[in-house]
């Protein structure tokens, strides 16, 4: 490993800054589970659907926000001081009046609905405060303030756990449990907006479409895709298997969701990290995709070695009966996961480079197909043949990303010398 990162001096000067923001990362990523293991033991398996449909709500509603302000905000030029200070205010802006649109909406669902519709209703009355942090966190990551990033969600995650506790320990319904996640981001959420100017604003908002335009469709447009295209696969993959297979599947999935840290550490922090690099070359191409697929080996193949050796009443633990028919697709699964994860790379890249909506048709393209060949996949091979489907799939979209990455760098280089 030393000699490797003695070859990329650029990733080797900040190790702080990477591991600051990969344990970022894992904090924010696993705290899900956290939150999913405290109402599991509490509620009833009702009660804990409605908890577990608002979570995954607000998370993908956090994410599609994200697509539209901090995440457009990592690859934007800075300009001056000024300028830049000008773009984070109105970013913060644009997520605090987006998010606080849907409020009413979700103070009607809680007070007017029934059973999942007020676990609705509360998710929508914590997005503005959910928003709002993690946008200021993005602010953070692109001015290099990764420690302070870090100490915040850290207490935000704290906080979000202990009124967790306390609201599951006294009987209190889900909707009241989602409420109180929304606390602890809304407070500090509001308090560090207030100061930076961004409070909710029509002004500033019109302003932030109006300098993000550009980014923010693409992106908006390719996360939104994305969790199209995996929830078409997966359900045509539950249609076309088996009940069995289709477990199995989805448990090899969820067992190697650690990769999600990586993935969202690479497009955000590290993103932040390669676009101050500046213009990018053909070497720190290289360097920067070395780093970056090495990471992704080491967390894929750390968890299959994990899983492969934890005793079986663990794993059962885990995953219940499921347990002795995925822990046989372990290998196979680990292959489909470092596959899927290394899409990451030439994304990473291509943001970095500011291509846009070249990189969306091609990710549109590909995710049509995988919508076809996963299932296909699946009934002709069973779970292993879903995976090596997957796999495929995955390295075609990662081989077309990387000739659109070299395509760039050509064109640019091209107009360098004209």
């Amino acid at each position: 490993m030393n000699a490797l990162l003695e070859r990329i001096p650029r990733v080797r000067r900040i190790p702080s800054t990477i591991s600051l923001g990969i344990l970022d990362q894992a904090v924010l990523s696993l705290s899900s589970v956290v939150f999913l293991v405290i109402a599991a033991n509490v509620y009833s398996p009702g009660e804990l659907g409605v908890f577990t449909a608002a979570t995954l709500l607000y998370q993908m509603s956090t994410v599609v926000l994200r697509a539209f302000s901090g995440e457009v905000l990592l690859v934007l030029d800075r300009g001056s001081e000024l300028e830049a200070k000008a773009d984070a205010r109105w970013c913060v802006q644009f997520s605090a009046t987006v998010s606080l649109m849907f409020v009413p909406v979700g103070v009607f669902l809680l007070f007017v609905g029934g059973g999942i519709s007020t676990g609705v209703g509360a998710c929508l009355c914590i997005l503005p405060g959910i928003a709002v942090q993690d946008t200021l966190r993005h602010v953070l990551i692109r001015d290099g303030r990764i420690s302070e990033a870090f100490r915040l969600d850290l207490m935000v995650v704290g906080t979000q756990v202990a009124l967790l506790v306390l609201v599951v320990a006294a009987g209190l319904p889900p909707w009241a449990a989602i409420l109180a996640l929304g606390v602890s981001p809304t407070v500090f959420g509001v308090v560090r907006a207030w100061r930076l100017g961004g409070r909710p604003s029509l002004h500033g908002s019109k302003m932030w479409r109006k300098q993000s335009k550009r980014f923010g469709n693409t992106f908006g447009f390719e996360s939104i895709w994305g969790a199209f295209v995996q929830w078409a696969t997966l359900l045509a993959t539950i249609h076309w298997g088996s009940l069995a297979d289709s477990a199995a599947f989805r448990s090899v999935i969820v067992l190697f969701g650690v990769t999600n840290v990586v993935t969202n550490f690479l497009r955000s922090t590290f993103l932040s990290h390669v676009v101050r690099q500046g213009a990018l070359s053909g070497r720190l191409v290289v360097e920067n995709s070395i780093f970056m697929f090495v990471l992704i080996g080491v967390t894929v193949g750390s968890s299959l070695f994990v899983l492969s050796v934890i005793p079986d009443r663990w794993g059962s633990a885990l995953l219940g009966d499921t347990w002795p028919v995925a822990s046989g697709y372990l290998v196979v699964g680990a292959v489909a996961r470092f596959a899927a994860a290394s899409e990451s790379v030439p994304g990473v890249l291509l943001r970095a480079l500011k291509v846009t909506w070249s990189a969306a048709r091609v990710r549109s393209a590909v995710g049509i197909a995988t919508i076809v060949v996963a299932p296909v996949s699946v009934a002709v091979g069973g779970v292993i043949g879903g995976f090596i489907g997957l796999t495929c799939m995955s390295l075609v979209l990662v081989v077309l990303l990387f000739c659109l990455v070299g395509v760039s760098l050509r064109d640019k280089k091209g107009r360098h010398r004209r």
